[in-house]
């Protein structure tokens, strides 16, 4: 009973699991030990054993030649009849050709790891027969077609693949689909005349229990560790990145003790080549502990599942702003979001208002960045003639265009005072006079607004009226920084990944798990905007599919402030605007993004500083 229950639980787990005796010979190989090691295959085809033979059709797909293909030199592809005097080692390599046949003419195709596309492909006639190669390095897939079959094989690092058709009746006789395993099917190998085994549906498999360990596996850094255990001179080893037979995997040897004595161990093993999949699992398992949770929340709390799609979170802190704006959209009162710049007041507001008014225009107005003496008219709108340069039909401000819908007066701390009173007169009595109007404009408008500044402090200091201040501050809603609801990051940098994918237009891209590791580490003082900003350049830098902690460069706090070559190059024109764009940086920084109190540390007037933001780039 006891060995059944043993052997039912290797075979449920998603990892490969071989144990040995103290002799090194194997008592138990798993199912999922057997697939990840060659001994049994998935793809579903077949082809009896053999050798490659002259005349027969050998199409390879190398992304580095000389790298995991048993050695391969340019020499080697003699064999095909193919002799460049520029291929070198490392060199990703297509070729298609008689084997042993000088009078045939290949298919050939070559570059540097420097130059190679994202996608390399060959297509062509070999004899009469066609075929295309591609080595796609975005998704780490090499792509073999012959007779209207897709042949793949993933990579993670380097790996021929080869495909091999009969010379009389062009049947494919041999198809690589594991790379080294326990098969010793290298791609030289096969070409120095060994014989290659015979593949079937998955069935029949090699016999590999009662076999030596030591005799299955090339010595490499494992069956030395291996030895070590077994012969008690050696810990165990838990998760570590060790290759077996030239396969990377993630693998732990642990001992088997009884009584203090070796008396065998088991070798855990966990492919990296299916990094796609382990990510796609670890990506679903996450989302599924994460739609619970939320689920869960949401159903104490009565919000439904589908409220805010687009405002991503699930962290306690974000639930209870959930709750709140789904309890403001359903109310008619005046909402104000606050929180720290980036923090996604905007997004939030477009949920709300999605929830409120879904068929009513949203208008979203950054206070900030309308010039003072334009204010009014921008807001309000004008009728024609009111002043030097106006329409002669007039124009309508953001009021009038968000009629029926909302409107988002974003950073509306901004606000001169010259326009707060008109401001408030139309959130009073839902009206407002055109500039030079003489009769009012009636408007239906809900009025969302946002800051990242202390209002009351502004009241206290007199920048913002008392009464405009408890007009708008009816619902307020606080929306924490990201360093406060740091469990959002892996969904939050999930969605901006498939967004920016989407935007640039490419295939989706994925975090490691390091990568995702590397983001929890950093305080993000720009929150979900900053981070926005550096999964964008991740996914722009990113030459595969998975993104690595090393496409990810986060800049230090301060970092941006450092002088660069350029303040010591160029024209006196590009020096000068360099010193002046390092100058408001700084400023902003010492006022903690206050930009009025910039403004005044550099003495500058409200219009030519927002330009001079605009110029260069500073939010």
């Amino acid at each position: 009973m006891e060995q059944k229950l043993i052997d039912a639980i290797t075979e449920i787990v998603d990892e490969g699991i071989i144990c040995v005796d103290a002799g090194g010979i194997v008592t138990r190989f798993s199912r999922k030990a057997k697939e990840m090691t060659g001994v049994v295959l998935q793809g579903g085809r077949s082809h009896p054993a053999g050798c490659i033979r002259p005349g027969d059709l050998v199409l390879i797909a190398d992304n580095m030649l000389g790298d995991d293909d048993g050695g391969m030199t340019p020499e080697d592809l003699a064999l095909l009849n193919i002799q460049d005097p520029e291929l070198r080692c490392g060199d990703v390599v297509l070729a298609a050709g008689r084997f042993r046949t000088p009078e045939c003419r290949p298919l050939y195709r070559r570059c540097t790891q420097y130059t190679t596309p994202q996608k390399l492909t060959l297509e062509g006639s070999c004899g009469s027969v066609d075929v295309s190669l591609t080595v796609d390095r975005q998704e780490k897939l090499l792509t073999i077609r012959v007779h209207g079959e897709d042949y793949y094989l993933r990579y993670l690092r380097s790996m021929a693949h080869l495909v091999v058709l009969d010379g009389a009746d062009g049947a494919v006789k041999f198809y690589q689909e594991k790379g080294c395993t326990i098969r010793q099917e290298d791609l030289k190998d096969l070409l120095d005349g060994r014989p290659f085994q015979p593949k079937n549906d998955g069935t029949t498999e090699f016999d590999v229990v009662g076999r030596d360990f030591f005799e299955l596996f090339q010595p490499c850094e494992l069956t030395r560790r291996m030895d070590r255990v077994l012969s008690g001179g050696g810990g165990p080893t838990l998760e570590e990145e060790l290759y077996i037979n030239k396969r990377l995997m993630l693998c732990s040897i642990l001992p088997v003790l009884e009584d203090g004595r070796v008396e065998g161990a088991v070798l855990k093993l966990t492919d990296l080549s299916e990094l796609h999949k382990l990510l796609d699992q670890r990506n679903d398992l996450i989302t599924k502990v994460e739609q619970a949770s939320l689920n869960a929340d949401n159903h104490v709390m009565r919000v439904p599942a589908n409220a805010f799609p687009d405002f991503v979170g699930s962290s306690p802190p974000i639930q209870r702003v959930k709750y709140l704006a789904y309890k403001a959209a359903r109310a008619k009162c005046n909402i104000i979001l606050t929180g720290e710049s980036g923090t996604g007041k905007s997004q939030l507001a477009r949920e709300i208002h999605r929830l409120s008014r879904p068929d009513g225009p949203f208008v979203e107005v950054n206070c900030s960045s309308i010039p003072r003496d334009l204010f009014e008219s921008e807001l309000f709108g004008y009728v024609g003639g009111a002043f030097t340069g106006a329409l002669a039909g007039g124009k309508p401000g953001y009021f009038e265009q968000a009629n029926g819908g909302t409107i988002f007066l974003d950073e509306i701390g901004e606000i001169p005072m010259s326009a707060q009173v008109k401001l408030l007169y139309a959130i009073q009595n839902k009206r407002f006079y055109r500039v030079g109007a003489t009769k009012p404009t009636d408007v239906d408008v809900r009025i969302l607004s946002a800051t990242n500044q202390n209002l009351w402090q502004a009241v206290g200091e007199g920048r913002f009226r008392e009464d405009l201040y408890y007009r708008i501050h009816v619902f307020a809603l606080y929306i924490p920084p990201l360093r406060e609801r740091i469990s959002d990051l892996y969904l939050l940098s999930r969605s901006l990944t498939e967004t920016i994918c989407a935007q640039y237009d490419i295939p989706p891209k994925k975090l490691s798990g390091s990568a995702v590791e590397k983001l929890l580490h950093h305080t993000w003082p720009g929150n979900i905007r900053e981070l926005g900003n550096v999964i964008e350049r991740a996914v722009a830098v990113s030459e595969s599919s998975i993104i690595t902690p090393e496409d990810i460069e986060i800049t230090p706090i301060g970092a941006e402030t450092e002088v660069p070559e350029r303040m010591f190059g160029g024209t006196l024109r590009e020096q000068l605007e360099y010193a002046e764009e390092c100058a408001i940086r700084q400023a902003l920084e010492a006022a903690g993004g206050d930009k009025r109190q910039a403004m005044k540390q550099l003495d500058i007037k409200k219009s030519s500083f927002y330009e001079r933001l605009r110029h260069y780039g500073i939010n």
